[in-house]
């Protein structure tokens, strides 16, 4: 269902998929029956027919109870629309399936179903209804004063009730009241919570001020514990500064453990039951309704599409635990230098730096633009298949390099026929190239290790620990560092002088994570430390400075780039000898003026493409704004010393975020330049927004009209966002999704899958099995100059040039490399 242009999950859809030991039990598609699934195989036990059209599920004793209304077409068949769907209550033998016993009852409304001591209870209609969970027989019905719960649950032979102003507690052996209470409502879009924890009712957190008075909004809140069988109040806690209150609560509900009551107002806000252990933690957000899970001393967290905290929200699906309570003392720094056979013993081989791509991007820029000349109109001259998936190559000293992450390895082929001259394997991934320094390959790998290799030979040199300790983790399907390292290396030199050139790289996931993220700067011949510092945090408290909405000052790992005399990691800024500089926020959506570089709010290696990300050139990290309409920004982008050139896929929008449509207008590909900088209507200096995109406005939603161009934005939320002043300096309409592209001279080369829709197989090009086109356009005016076929698309981000040649990785696992005709 559709809610002002937003996915609208039905609240009851978390009870639709239930783990008990060895079993899942969960319906596998939206109207269909209950299925019972063996838990480490996700294979298909049975599927219980007499279970159609499941909402809800539960589990207790053996006994799994489906909570079914009639389908659509089953409506349909008995008479058509307008009549009200049949609801049943069927009990099933949780190891067999086979139906114990099945009753027609009255709809129950979401979340207004339990099991506990031998009885199912539910809401049916209007009657508050008690079966025996063995055999289905009625124990007692009593009708309630109030009939729109919107949380039942029962426990040691209580039935608790709530829902807007009232809580209501009844005798679950016979149904009888046993005491009621008129509350506040809970505010904010939060859910009507309801917890019972060591004998205490619970609701949710009651936002309060300062005193305890409940308000619309505020960071404080108010919790209170009533006795579980008289209702006497045993309890009430009142927290200042937890909550976030400029946003609107997560739209899933809270969840809580003996110890915590874990809110998620913006993130997950821990309110300690016993102690005054509170906590704020906006980096972490769980998914739409479903929310957080905390369970086996663990919270675990799903994936997410929300935006807000650009470039510091842990992504993915992961679980967090808390800090152990002795800290693990860190490998001391004399100890952290392992020497190789080769150490000592590399040639000082000075790299072509004109005409070879020795690091990812080409330099510590990481701008993707070279001067060495390719021909417009190339042809494949080699090809070598490595197989897997492969990051981007780089080249230097007549090889390739490139790294397969899932095996570990580094390949060094030969230039002129693709031949492996050697091979390294690390103790980890390497997620992206390595960069090559005098005669040595420098490669940062997910064991949370460094490596020096020689680049005749590919002998170690020195291995570096960069990890505080040797500490694993299960990352998809393979173990690493809790503090891995990124591939690329930068290697930042005077640009003057013969001065001291250093490598710089991290170490971890997250400011916020495990102490941290580790930053090293080493000599690269020797591995001798010579610069070192941890970004951590910050980190808010109750007593102090609390977080406030949409953004936060902490970061996640990225790769490195250096420009203007500065390090950047994304938001984060550094001078060269690892001294963190704070940098002024300078609106409530956390723009800040960092200085300018490249960066990608969603991290350079992620090529996810979500649709609110962007990689932008500039000096305003933007915080939490779209980009669809700025300059020197979009999905992927290369900046030579006047322009940047960027491809643009998500030039339309609605009320919430920028789309695309595929097999349409096709991929925007088009040019700036380097002064032509992103502003956001509203702020101090800003100009009239240059209209430039298919769609400029969009509607609001609902009847509240439309959002046009002109709109202010800067410090509001879901506004426009940033948008130019002065038009592109050329624009190129590409049937091609672009996710690989260099310059090289004074051409543009892009590749990618063809833009195409087949409705029959609408994943085909996204899949990469209708091919791809290599394209060649004019940097100068954005001309189309030839086009290429190639059997596979590229990496993201995979194609290089070097040498007056292409370098690419596909997506076949292959390497090839383009020469001209």
């Amino acid at each position: 269902m559709l809610r002002g242009a937003r996915v609208d999950i039905p609240a009851a859809n978390q009870r639709r998929i239930v783990a008990d030991g060895d079993r899942v039990y969960t319906t596998l598609s939206y109207n269909a029956p209950m299925s019972i699934l063996n838990a480490a195989t996700g294979n298909v036990i049975t599927t219980i027919e007499t279970t159609n059209g499941t909402r809800e599920i539960l589990v207790s004793d053996g006994i799994v109870v489906a909570y079914t209304q009639e389908t659509p077409e089953e409506i349909t068949r008995r008479g058509g629309a307008g009549k009200t769907a049949k609801a049943a209550l069927v009990a099933v033998h949780s190891r067999t399936g086979k139906v114990l016993w099945r009753k027609q009852i009255g709809p129950i409304r979401p979340l207004a179903l339990a099991i506990d001591n031998g009885r199912v209870v539910c809401l049916g209609g209007k009657n508050l209804i008690a079966l025996n969970l063995r055999d289905g027989r009625d124990l007692w019905m009593v009708q309630p004063k109030q009939t729109t719960p919107r949380t039942l649950l029962t426990v040691d032979d209580v039935v608790v009730m709530q829902g807007g102003k009232f809580v209501a507690a009844y005798d679950a052996t016979n149904g009888k009241l046993l005491w009621e209470k008129t509350v506040p409502p809970i505010r904010g879009g939060e859910g009507d919570d309801l917890f019972v924890i060591d004998g205490l009712v619970w609701r949710g957190m009651l936002t309060v001020d300062e005193n305890g008075k409940p308000v619309w909004k505020s960071p404080s809140v108010l919790v209170i514990g009533w006795d579980l069988r008289s209702g006497e109040e045993k309890k009430r806690i009142l927290v200042n500064n937890l909550r976030s209150p400029e946003h609107h609560h997560r739209c899933y509900r809270n969840k809580a453990t003996v110890r915590y009551l874990i809110s998620s107002y913006e993130g997950a806000e821990f309110l300690d039951f016993q102690a005054d252990n509170h906590s704020q933690n906006n980096w972490l957000r769980g998914a739409c309704r479903n929310g957080m899970m905390p369970c086996n001393g663990m919270l675990y967290i799903p994936a997410d599409q929300c935006f807000c905290q650009p470039g510091a929200k842990l992504l993915g699906y992961a679980a967090v635990t808390a800090e152990p309570d002795i800290a693990v003392k860190p490998v001391a720094d004399e100890n952290r230098l392992e020497k190789g056979p080769a150490y000592g013993a590399v040639s000082d081989t000075d790299s072509d730096s004109d005409n070879d791509w020795p690091t990812y991007r080409h330099n510590a820029a990481r701008s993707g633009t070279t001067r060495t000349h390719v021909p417009s109109d190339v042809s494949i001259n080699w090809k070598v298949m490595l197989e897997g998936t492969l990051t981007a190559p780089v080249a230097a000293g007549g090889k390739v390099y490139v790294a397969r992450p899932d095996t570990h390895t580094l390949y060094a082929l030969n230039m002129a026929n693709g031949k492996t001259v050697w091979r390294f394997t690390a103790n980890g991934r390497i997620d992206s190239p390595p960069t090559i320094y005098r005669g040595m390959v420098l490669v940062g790998s997910k064991d949370g290790y460094v490596y020096c290799l020689r680049a005749s030979d590919g002998q170690l040199v020195w291995r570096f620990m960069a990890a505080p300790i040797d500490q694993r983790i299960g990352y998809f399907d393979q173990v690493e560092s809790t503090w891995p390292v990124h591939g690329s290396i930068l290697v930042d030199s005077p640009s003057t002088g013969s001065g001291q050139a250093t490598a710089y790289f991290t170490a971890g996931r997250s400011t916020y994570l495990n102490g941290g993220i580790h930053v090293y700067g080493l000599e690269p011949a020797t591995g001798k430390i010579l610069h070192k510092c941890i970004l951590e945090g910050p980190h808010p408290t109750v007593d102090g400075q609390r977080d406030v909405a949409f953004f936060t000052l902490g970061a996640n790992s990225d790769v490195l780039v250096s420009e203007g005399g500065f390090l950047y990691m994304r938001q984060k800024k550094m001078t060269p000898d690892l001294e963190e500089i704070k940098v002024e926020v300078l609106s409530s959506k956390g723009a800040q003026d960092v200085g300018t570089h490249i960066f990608s709010t969603a991290g350079m290696l992620d090529g996810s493409w979500y649709n609110r990300t962007f990689w932008m050139y500039s000096g305003r990290w933007p915080g939490f704004q779209l980009a669809n309409q700025a300059p020197k920004s979009g999905q992927l982008l290369v900046v030579d010393d006047k322009k940047t050139y960027a491809v643009r896929m998500f030039y339309r929008r609605n009320a919430h975020s920028p789309m695309f449509f595929p097999g349409k207008e096709g991929y925007l590909l088009f040019a700036d330049l380097n002064t032509n900088e992103p502003q956001i209507f509203g702020e101090q200096g800003s100009r009239k927004p240059s209209e430039w995109l298919p769609q400029s406005d969009y509607a609001r939603g609902g009847s509240r009209g439309m959002r046009n161009l002109e709109s202010e934005a800067f410090g509001q939320d879901k506004m426009i966002g940033y948008t130019r002043a002065e038009p592109p300096v050329w624009t190129q309409w590409i049937p091609v999704r672009i996710r690989a592209m260099v310059k090289a001279g004074d051409t543009l080369f892009v590749a990618g899958a063809p833009d195409v829709f087949d409705p029959k197989d609408p994943y085909s090009a996204f899949e990469a099995r209708k091919g791809a086109q290599l394209v060649a356009v004019s940097a100068g005016d954005g001309k189309k100059l030839s086009e290429t076929p190639l059997e596979s698309p590229p990496v993201f981000d995979g194609m290089i040039a070097a040498h007056g040649r292409l370098f690419a990785c596909l997506r076949d696992g292959s390497v090839v490399c383009l020469t001209g005709k």
